[in-house]
């Protein structure tokens, strides 16, 4: 079963952008404490892991790559508002993608 902070992101994003345009990537719904999504019209996949370092203080481990696969476009460590906003952000054209 998937971690609560998990299906709590997974909830946002299909509520936002619409649970018929999100489809699990390379993951499942088994995957416990991570997931990766695709999003239609938006040409990079999600790959979120729960940071349980506690060396470090932001929960979400996230890496953008592009889709089709083939370029790492942006990582970072996020919490959860930040994490929806940077989801967003690729919504826009790839010159204000953040990188």
């Amino acid at each position: 079963m998937q971690h609560a902070d998990i299906q709590r992101l997974r909830r946002a994003v299909e509520a936002t952008y619409g649970r018929e345009r999100v489809r699990l990537y390379g993951s499942s719904e088994e995957e416990e404490n991570g997931t990766c999504f695709i999003i239609d019209a938006i040409p990079v996949s999600f790959s979120v892991v729960l940071n349980e370092e506690e060396t470090h203080e932001k929960r979400y481990n996230v890496q953008v790559e592009s889709h089709p696969p083939g370029e790492w476009v942006h990582t970072d460590y996020l919490e959860f508002d930040d994490l929806l906003a940077l989801i967003a952000a690729f919504r826009g054209p790839t010159s204000s993608w953040p990188i």
